[in-house]
């Protein structure tokens, strides 16, 4: 699993940055949000429904990488 596509956000608002996941050769997920005080979070569900759910433990996964993309580390939150 890789964090691939980093884009830092600057301005006021919460978002840290905006990123994608590789998970595997044949799944990527896109244009997830890193948040201060290191939160992840999947792209806003167009419908109302969530288009996938992820285990607890690959959120915290996911955070790391992310948290270490953008130069953090899960220490420093």
């Amino acid at each position: 699993m890789q964090i691939q596509n980093l884009r830092p956000m600057t301005g006021a608002g919460s978002a840290l940055a905006r990123f994608d996941i590789e998970l595997s050769p044949q799944v990527k997920l896109l244009d997830w949000t890193l948040k201060r005080g290191g939160r992840v979070f999947p792209p806003s569900p167009r419908n109302g429904s969530p288009a996938a759910v992820l285990a607890p433990e690959l959120i915290a996964e996911i955070t790391r990488l992310a948290l270490e993309g953008v130069g953090l580390h899960e220490k420093s939150r």
